[in-house]
């Protein structure tokens, strides 16, 4: 009995909202958020297999494989995988293979987006010299978070 006055009572609400504002907006608004969802999660799933990926080939003796396996292999997808294992091995940020990478990848937003989550992962983690994260940004595309920028936080002094 509860339950079909509850149901028949939001029913009245959801139609007089539908009446009261234009049903293809929300519809559109809906699916602009699940899109969104769907985006954040899939670049949050790439983004952890990706530094799994680094910190395993960070290892000493599998870098002569990576780097055997990049020679065969320049494709897009192996470059941001380099990047990553540069961004975990040597603890440094390099700057310019982050902004030729970025540069390449124009109109390609997911793999550009992954590039700025991992570059931006390196800056917050680590003491990176404010000349160097203030060049990344810009050129990136990444908003600054204010704890990038207090070396206290940081992994690495």
């Amino acid at each position: 009995m509860f339950y079909q006055v509850f149901r028949e009572i939001l029913e009245e609400k959801v139609s007089e909202y539908k009446k009261s504002h234009n049903a293809s907006k929300i519809e559109e608004k809906a699916r602009e958020q699940a899109c969104t969802v769907v985006f954040t999660v899939a670049l949050f799933v790439v983004f952890q297999l990706i530094k799994h990926i680094a910190e395993s080939v960070g290892l000493e003796l599998l870098s002569p494989t990576f780097a055997k396996l990049l020679n065969d292999d320049s494709s897009k997808a192996s470059r941001v995988v380099d990047l990553a294992i540069a961004l975990e091995a040597s603890r440094s940020t390099p700057k310019n293979k982050a902004i030729a990478l970025h540069d390449d990848l124009e109109g390609e937003y997911f793999t550009q987006s992954l590039v700025r989550v991992l570059v931006l992962d390196n800056l917050y983690l680590y003491d990176v010299r404010m000349q160097v994260k203030q060049e990344l940004c810009k050129k990136l595309k990444i908003d600054i978070p204010k704890a990038s920028f207090d070396p206290g936080l940081k992994r690495l002094q």
